[in-house]
């Protein structure tokens, strides 16, 4: 029967009330203390992941700075000269560790895996030999999160602190880094990357030091524009040309030019040539500028007088 009509419109009445709709809902008893917590609240809790043995942020695991709470503590005294030797590397090579650890796949809560985090070390300071040993005390050093039951340590380390640690890293004192880059640091804070010169070279050094006070040289920018690249380094014939071309009064024998390009050599071993590949400028530079004065003889002056002198 169709429903009743009032001025040409149905009307339709409320249907009757069958009350809160329970018959299709199943309420859960609230959790009380003795059921136990889940993972998640376990985590909560503790500050850490179900299964990690290390203590969490709210037991004192966390280091807490002037920017932030650290995943793990300060650098052990082992791994400092290789920081620094890191530092010089990424300042020298525009290297932004934060940048690349995110790009290698860290995470914003400063950890990345562990193969990740080495791959990723190995990748951007190629002129350092990483040896097993020495990325193990670097993970171990900066390792977080669950214990690696396969390789040892953790299976995560905290990019975030090693960066802030290489960053931070300073320099006091002679400090031998010979273990991961072959360098040493001076007095004056710069890594050097070969020893000091030997005495027979020290009279040449002099003696171009006295031709660039007289003739207002600038030998760091003019290496630095035939090539020199920011971490101190030139190919070998570059050098030696350059020296050439920058002091023409002077005529260099062979001999001293391949004693200076031995001596401050580095890098890979040269075949052809003997030597290495590369010639330290920076060291070169920083030691004609230290070269005493005071030590001057008339032999020095008259070569700086001449209007060509033979040195070597």
């Amino acid at each position: 029967m169709p429903p009743p009509m009032m001025n040409n419109h149905y009307v339709f009445t409320k249907p009757p009330d069958m009350g809160p709709k329970t018959h299709n809902m199943k309420i859960k008893a609230p959790l009380k203390a003795e059921d136990g917590l889940t993972t998640v609240q376990e985590q909560m809790k503790t500050g850490k992941p179900v299964g990690y043995t290390g203590m969490g942020l709210m037991e004192g695991g966390g280091h807490r700075d002037a920017e932030g709470v650290d995943r793990v503590a300060g650098p052990p005294d082992s791994l400092k000269p290789f920081l620094l030797c890191l530092r010089e590397i990424t300042e020298g090579e525009r290297i932004f560790l934060a940048t690349e650890f995110k790009a290698a796949g860290g995470t914003h809560f400063g950890t990345i895996k562990k193969g990740q985090f080495t791959s990723t070390l190995v990748k951007l300071f190629k002129r350092i030999r990483f040896t097993d040993e020495m990325l193990k005390q670097i993970t171990d050093a900066y390792g977080t999160g669950l214990p690696d039951y396969k390789w040892g340590g953790h299976v995560e380390v905290a990019w975030m602190d090693f960066a802030e640690d290489v960053s931070k890293a300073e320099g006091s004192g002679a400090t031998d880094t010979s273990s991961y880059g072959g360098k040493t640091r001076d007095e004056d804070g710069t890594v050097d990357r070969v020893p000091d010169p030997p005495e027979a070279l020290k009279k040449w050094l002099l003696v171009l030091k006295l031709k660039n006070k007289a003739a207002m040289v600038d030998l760091p920018g003019t290496l630095r524009e035939a090539g020199g690249t920011p971490m101190g380094t030139i190919p070998k014939g570059q050098f030696t040309q350059c020296l050439r071309n920058m002091y023409r009064e002077f005529r260099f024998t062979d001999q001293l030019l391949f004693s200076m390009a031995h001596a401050y050599g580095c890098g890979d071993p040269d075949p052809f040539e003997g030597g290495k590949k590369q010639v330290a400028w920076k060291d070169f530079c920083e030691d004609v500028g230290n070269a005493d004065e005071g030590m001057a003889t008339e032999e020095h002056l008259c070569h700086i007088r001449a209007a060509c002198s033979v040195l070597g």
